[in-house]
């Protein structure tokens, strides 16, 4: 998978929001982090791997909730896929 890059984060009341936008292949290798987040989908599909867990995800799907200390990745599997991972508190992990 080509890692992809955040085309912008910005944040609000201490919310980061990290807007990503990439092609088939493209995404999130493996990685975790000492944080919870949430990640949800506006256009395209994705899917979400995590502990023994496979998800594919849509914009019409619920946020998935992602735990911290937990491994996950997120991989595009449709061209112009739009996700958004939103968190709180300490990310500088």
């Amino acid at each position: 998978m080509k890692n992809l890059i955040a085309h912008y984060v910005f944040k609000y009341n201490g919310v980061t929001f990290s807007y990503y936008k990439g092609n088939r292949g493209e995404g999130l290798p493996r990685h975790e982090h000492t944080f919870a987040h949430l990640t949800f989908v506006t256009s395209g599909k994705t899917c979400i791997r995590k502990e023994n867990i496979y998800r594919e995800m849509v914009s019409h799907d619920e946020p998935l909730s992602l735990k911290e200390n937990e491994w996950h990745e997120i991989e595009i599997l449709e061209d112009n896929t739009v996700f958004i991972n939103v968190s709180g508190g300490d990310q500088n992990a």
